[in-house]
């Protein structure tokens, strides 16, 4: 009869030495034995709030840099772009002397509020423009502080041309 005599664990059924004081895969200590075994349990760590919020900007991240309508299938069902018109790309080209804001004509209202005595008070009312072929008509009506305090409401007639430069200031309160 040997002392090194391998047996089965009663509870998980696995293999064991008689010299081992614990079975390797249950932990559980095996009768007889005088060493006291020490079973190591790992703690599971918590990511917290600050982890949550990384994962959280990762993945927004992730989601913001794929664009749904790039994959390959919307590739096979989609058309090809129309090219734009001459009339559609001088229409966008008016409108980028315009705020997207409030619709003002941003040279323009850079040479009203120059000439104003409070420029701080100057508030945009309206912007109206006609394409005249060779030049742009602007229409700019605003409300500043007079000279007195009140306040009153004007307008301005300018030529532009169509990339937003001022060529002529046609009537000036």
């Amino acid at each position: 009869m040997s002392l090194n005599r391998i047996f089965p664990c009663p509870d998980c059924g696995s293999d064991v030495s008689k010299k081992a004081s614990a079975y390797p895969h249950c932990g559980s200590p095996i009768a007889g034995t005088d060493t006291p075994t020490t079973v190591v349990v790992k703690e599971k760590k918590s990511i917290g709030c600050a982890g949550i919020l990384g994962i959280l900007f990762l993945g927004m991240l992730v989601f913001s840099a794929l664009d749904v309508n790039d994959g390959p299938s919307a590739t096979k069902n989609s058309e090809p772009p129309v090219p734009k018109t001459a009339a559609e790309l001088r229409i966008e080209e008016i409108q980028g002397a315009f705020s997207a804001w409030d619709g003002s004509h941003r040279v323009l209202e850079r040479w009203i509020k120059r000439r104003l005595k409070d420029p701080d008070s100057y508030k945009h009312v309206e912007t109206r423009y006609g394409d005249k072929g060779d030049h742009i008509l602007v229409v700019t009506t605003y409300r500043a502080r007079n000279s007195f305090g009140g306040y009153t409401t004007e307008s301005v007639t300018a030529k532009a041309a169509v990339d937003g430069t001022l060529l002529e200031i046609i009537s000036n309160p």
